[in-house]
């Protein structure tokens, strides 16, 4: 009886078993069953020579079948319980290629297993199975639990052909080993296929911590080496918010900036890959402007928080639509040592207004200093409230104590005369007349 038996791979040699390699690209031989004769069976590689054909016995006490050419091509004798390796050599590119490690696809290790097994009819018959990798998730996603990126990899042996045939015990156990590229951790570092078939199937689990480079992984085994590649999902994305100062003055006379950054779900910086649009809101002072753009490409924007009043500030993602996003809190505060400072450097201003006026009119003195005091701390209120339309570089000056002492100084100095400009300027009161001067 007769039946068909294919292969492909390159040759990897492991005790007893028949592994059939070929290129991918090329399409994979006929493998038939030859008629039993006695506890031996022939399989029959319909496309090969014997000079393309090398035949391994994972059994090192055993010596390897010859193959041999035969009508329809190279004929290899298997008995009962021989696993064999049969090798035809693969090109360069084809033996060093990774292949796509996708989603639920196997992937072909470069070589099958044939095996001698009893069967009551024929004495021995050949059964031929195909080794395979396959991821259960592939791009690898985010595993909250283990902190890292994660995928499981199944490997197994598959029959040959329409049918299975039921499980089938190996004579020899036969390891896998994965190693890997751009990976943190295998676990376990290799497990051993004791049946062929679903049950026999075993599992890797892969892990890595980050996302930016494709994850390489090699497979070592008697079938063969052979890598593979997968990506890595970076999702889910979060945002972050920042503040680069968490107490400012209030009164408006506080400005901070406000940070957004998107990250991967390992908390790396994660570029968008098309411009984003974050909304913010706050429970207190101004955002501006209130929506910060992300550039492609780019992992984080900026806006600035203007303060209003005291308090705590809260500023946090308005859409709402990631629930992980964290707020952050700027504390307003009120200026009180400002104030004072400015406070002080009018009544300096005062007192040098006094001392410097002539000894025959400081009988009023009095009014001259209460001036001055009234003429910085109009002024000090005046520069508090025009803070937040300050540039950026007048306002860090505006920020120094010691500028607020340096303002109630100079503002102070002119005294009540300031004050009567400021009043005509601002609320159009008008110049008190000159004593003597005729009235209409």
């Amino acid at each position: 009886m007769i039946g068909a038996l294919r292969f492909f791979g390159s040759p990897i040699v492991v005790g007893a078993v028949v592994l059939v390699s070929l290129p991918a690209a090329a399409a994979t031989p006929a493998v038939r069953r030859l008629a039993a004769k006695s506890q031996a069976a022939q399989l029959q590689l319909s496309t090969l020579q014997p000079e393309q054909v090398r035949v391994e016995s994972i059994n090192p006490a055993l010596a390897a079948p010859v193959a041999s050419a035969s009508p329809g091509g190279t004929t290899i004798d298997v008995k009962q319980g021989d696993q064999l390796v049969v090798v035809k050599a693969l090109s360069a590119s084809e033996s060093t290629s990774p292949v796509a490690l996708a989603e639920k696809v196997k992937a072909r290790l470069p070589a099958t297993l044939v095996v001698g097994v009893a069967d009551a009819a024929q004495g021995t018959i050949a059964k031929q199975y195909q080794p395979f990798l396959s991821a259960e998730v592939s791009p690898l996603r985010w595993d909250a639990q283990a902190m890292s990126y994660v995928t499981t990899v199944v490997v197994g042996l598959d029959p040959v052909g329409d049918t299975d045939e039921g499980p089938v015990k190996l004579p020899s156990a036969i390891r896998f080993q994965l190693t890997g590229e751009n990976v943190s951790n295998i676990e376990p570092p290799h497990v051993e296929v004791t049946e062929a078939g679903a049950g026999g199937y075993q599992r890797f689990r892969v892990l890595t911590g980050k996302f930016e480079q494709l994850v390489r992984v090699s497979a070592h085994s008697r079938f063969g080496d052979k890598s593979y590649e997968a990506a890595v999902d970076p999702g889910p994305a979060s945002l972050e918010l920042l503040q680069s100062e968490a107490r400012v003055d209030g009164l408006g006379l506080g400005k901070t900036t406000i940070g957004v950054r998107q990250r991967a779900a390992n908390q790396q910086p994660w570029p968008a890959s098309a411009p984003l649009q974050i909304h913010l809101k706050t429970s207190r002072g101004f955002l501006t402007p209130s929506t910060v753009p992300i550039a492609a490409q780019a992992s984080s924007g900026q806006t600035s928080l203007v303060s209003s009043g005291w308090g705590d500030a809260v500023v946090s993602d308005s859409s709402n639509a990631d629930e992980r996003a964290r707020t952050v809190t700027v504390a307003f505060s009120f200026p009180w040592l400002k104030f004072l400072l400015g406070f002080l450097g009018a009544a300096v201003a005062g007192a040098l207004r006094v001392f410097t006026t002539e000894p025959g009119k400081r009988q009023g003195w009095l009014p001259v200093f209460l001036g001055c005091l009234a003429s910085g701390l109009t002024i000090d209120i005046l520069v508090a409230l025009g803070a937040p339309l300050a540039p950026e570089w007048l306002l860090s000056m505006m920020r120094s104590e010691l500028a607020w002492l340096a303002v109630g100084l100079v503002a102070g100095y002119p005294g009540v005369a300031a004050v009567a400009w400021l009043g005509e300027k601002l609320f159009a009161f008008k110049k008190p007349e000159p004593a003597g001067a005729p009235t209409s």
